[in-house]
């Protein structure tokens, strides 16, 4: 269990149990430094001056209602292409001071630390999360009530707000909705948030804000839920994508019986694989899709390919388990096909690679007995920059 996932919900067990999809959890300073370690009002200021945000990323709400784009954008010009819908600074600045609500959405895809504060969230709860910024002014009430369609995870950043929160309806529906508060009568939880306090709110909770005596900036981290129909789609076309449930049927009023026979027992086919299909492996490829879900993802290409440059013949490197196939060439040497990249090895280095396990450590100076240096350590970065094998830790 990742540390910030425990600093966000406590004990996790007891999380599930107790508040998971089911009402909210209110933790006190849990995370001291949030503002320093994911967002801060400094790098807003930062975030509103560059150039390349533009609507929607960023909206306003003034007086309860959302401000026209053209209320705080502008045309620019960049390599001699004008560019729309750019966020003007000054108009923002104008409509903060006059009591607008600034909201940055989708923030974890434009600032780097926010992306790896969603992406520690995902990684634990295996959903698709996004993060967004609410910066409003003193004293200002921000959206009238509502419910969202997704758990939030409210962290508070900066100054403090005020929240109230009704019951979740008995039928619970996954799409957002407004209320009035007469709708609802009194709210059954009041909480004032101060800089690392942390709120969870299952989807559907009605909630009303207010800033108090400073501004406020907090952010929203959305999971947007995966419900037991998403979940057993997935198994669902998994199993459809195999060849013999691609074929085109007749669906005219002659569709003979042969049509109908082939439905049957494509059908039984289908129900015969959900049947007997391994659970604890399918809830494993659930997990694992999870963590493939937009707005989390991460890479390090340009870096890794410096610090691949640097691998020598006799640098410990560790297999992958990452498959690749191998083809028998007629001059003797063995074609190696990974992610689509091709390349050749001498036949006993591809009966070697094969020979290797996956978290098995060697290197290629062991791998190539009695070659040169140079041919090692070209063989070495290939094979690393192939996704074969990676460098070992420490090495």
């Amino acid at each position: 269990m990742n540390t910030q996932i425990t600093s966000l919900v406590g004990d996790m067990a007891d999380f599930q149990a107790n508040y998971f999809n089911k009402k909210p959890l209110f933790r006190k300073n849990v995370l001291p430094n949030v503002a320093e370690d994911v967002l801060s009002l400094e790098d807003m200021d930062n975030l509103l001056n560059l150039e390349v945000v533009r609507f929607p990323y960023i909206k306003v709400n003034l007086n309860g209602t959302g401000v026209p784009e053209p209320g705080y954008t502008k045309d620019i010009k960049v390599q001699g292409q004008t560019v729309s819908g750019v966020v003007d600074p000054e108009k923002l600045h104008s409509l903060y001071r006059a009591g607008g609500t600034i909201t940055w959405a989708s923030v974890n895809q434009i600032v780097p630390k926010v992306r790896d504060f969603t992406r520690e969230i995902n990684r634990a709860m295996r959903v698709r999360t996004d993060a967004v910024a609410f910066l409003t002014p003193a004293e200002k009430k921000g959206y009238p009530v509502h419910h969202d369609g997704v758990d939030l995870f409210i962290i508070q950043l900066s100054g403090s707000k005020k929240w109230r929160l009704w019951n979740i309806a008995d039928e619970r529906r996954g799409e957002s909705a407004s209320y009035s508060e007469a709708q609802l009568g009194a709210p059954v939880i009041e909480e004032s948030l101060k800089p690392g306090d942390v709120l969870y709110l299952p989807y559907g909770t009605p909630h009303a804000t207010e800033a108090e005596g400073e501004p406020s900036l907090h952010l929203s981290v959305m999971m947007r839920p995966r419900m037991w129909n998403d979940l057993l789609q997935e198994s669902v076309t998994r199993i459809l994508d195999q060849s013999k449930f691609d074929e085109y049927p007749p669906l005219s009023e002659e569709s003979s019986e042969a049509a109908f026979q082939k439905m049957t027992e494509l059908v039984e086919e289908l129900s015969s694989q959900l049947r007997s299909m391994d659970i604890g492996e399918e809830w494993e490829r659930y997990r694992e899709s999870g963590k493939k879900l937009p707005g989390s993802s991460t890479s390090s290409v340009f870096a890794d390919s410096h610090r691949i440059a640097q691998l020598s013949h006799a640098t410990a490197v560790v297999r992958t388990n990452t498959p690749y196939e191998t083809t028998q060439l007629e001059d003797g040497r063995v074609q190696v096909l990974i992610a689509g990249l091709k390349f050749a090895v001498s036949k006993e280095l591809g009966g070697r690679l094969d020979g290797i396990a996956a978290g098995e450590t060697t290197s290629l100076e062991k791998l190539m007995p009695g070659s040169d240096e140079e041919r090692g350590t070209k063989m070495a970065r290939s094979l690393v920059r192939a996704g074969i094998f990676e460098e070992a830790k420490g090495a």
